[in-house]
């Protein structure tokens, strides 16, 4: 009894943690299934909504938001979304997701609108041909797209025309598969004038910008000094004739006083002396005059 004793009270003790242990892991296994199936319902939720092509534009353009957020970009400042365009020589209205401004007075024209339709049907099905199908008709439908962009021609409706076209691919995934089809597809698009670009390409786009954006600041504030500089130099100049002017009047005033001075000691005082040598009743009496004998400094000229 002395050994069994604590034994069993120590298997006991371990049986109710094992049993705690297993309430705890049934538990949680509850809990990630329910985790699981809410992602489950969340991934059947998008998937059903990038069905639609309005659904999926506003993806692209959400997606294309945070991409300039991150570059730094400051919304309404250096680009603006949704603007609306005609083009000089027809009605149609050229109307890109976003237009970004840079530096030198030209733009960037963005397109978030691409086609998900193909590569969504890829992503859902499990038959390898199929997918292979559906990824081809996906190259053949950004190729499309891209004629389609080149064809708006950005590079003459757009205010100080657009340096760069951008058809924005809100997913890495949909220009691998679409590279993968297609390998010419990013010579193509650039004998377009059109660049196809990713969250992380337009982020180096958009940062590429704001250093330009930086560096005109930069270029600005070194011309407002130039021209401060300039005019201070003039203001200087124009202080230092004062100065001048006012000097030599200083000099005139002084001489013209030091030689009153002189006339009044040679000339009245001595008569003063000898009227009250004979005394002659008066009631002041008349001190001698100091000369100025501080010359003003002179202006130092020029550099």
């Amino acid at each position: 009894d002395d050994i069994a004793a604590p034994m069993h009270r120590t298997l006991e003790q371990l049986r109710r943690e094992l049993a705690d242990i297993e309430r705890r892991r049934v538990g949680a296994d509850h809990e990630l299934v329910q985790q699981v199936r809410g992602l489950e319902r969340a991934a059947s939720g998008l998937a059903t909504a990038l069905h639609s092509p309005k659904a999926r534009g506003r993806w692209g353009e959400l997606h294309l938001r945070r991409a300039v957020e991150l570059a730094g970009m400051v919304s309404h400042c250096d680009f603006y979304e949704q603007g609306r365009h005609t083009a000089p020589d027809d009605a149609r209205i050229i109307q890109p997701d976003l237009i970004v401004r840079m530096a030198g007075g030209r733009c960037i024209a963005v397109d978030a609108k691409a086609p998900m339709d193909s590569w969504i049907a890829a992503v859902e099905t499990s038959d390898a041909a199929e997918r292979l199908e559906r990824e081809s008709e996906h190259a053949l439908r950004v190729r499309s797209h891209v004629r389609e962009l080149a064809s708006r021609r950005y590079g003459t409706a757009l205010p100080g025309g657009a340096a760069l076209v951008v058809l924005y691919l809100p997913a890495e995934d949909l220009l691998r598969a679409a590279l993968e089809r297609d390998a010419s597809l990013l010579e193509y698009a650039a004998t377009q004038d059109v660049v196809l670009a990713t969250p992380s390409s337009v982020i180096a786009i958009l940062r590429g910008v704001a250093q330009g954006w930086r560096e005109a600041s930069f270029a600005e504030n070194a011309a407002r000094i130039t021209r401060l500089g300039a005019t201070m130099h003039d203001r200087i100049a124009i202080v230092n004739e004062h100065l001048t002017k006012l000097g030599r009047a200083l000099d005139g005033s002084v001489r013209a006083f030091d030689e009153t001075v002189g006339s009044m000691q040679a000339r009245l005082l001595p008569v003063a002396r000898e009227l009250r040598e004979l005394d002659v009743p008066s009631a002041r009496s008349v001190d001698p005059i100091e000369r100025i004998e501080r010359v003003p400094r002179p202006v130092p000229s020029e550099a």
